[in-house]
């Protein structure tokens, strides 16, 4: 099993200062049928990358290896 998880680039505001600062530079209006496709898109991906996660714990219980290396192991 072969997969690979590609979240792309993604950035997270945490403080409130950073929250305050952002600026929204584009607004998209989604239809309901768009919504709820990439919706279901989106619980495929979080439940295949859930799986492979786990799979990767019980592949690699007992190796003592970090996760980021185990990664970077299947490429």
């Amino acid at each position: 099993m072969d997969k690979r998880i590609c979240l792309g680039k993604q950035y997270v505001a945490i403080t409130e200062k950073a929250c305050k600062n952002i600026k929204i530079i584009k607004k998209k209006t989604l239809s309901e049928q768009n919504r709820v496709l990439l919706k279901t898109e989106s619980e495929h991906n979080r439940n295949e990358g859930i799986a492979l996660a786990e799979e990767m714990c019980r592949k690699y219980r007992r190796d003592g290896k970090y996760f980021d290396e185990i990664l970077k192991d299947g490429e």
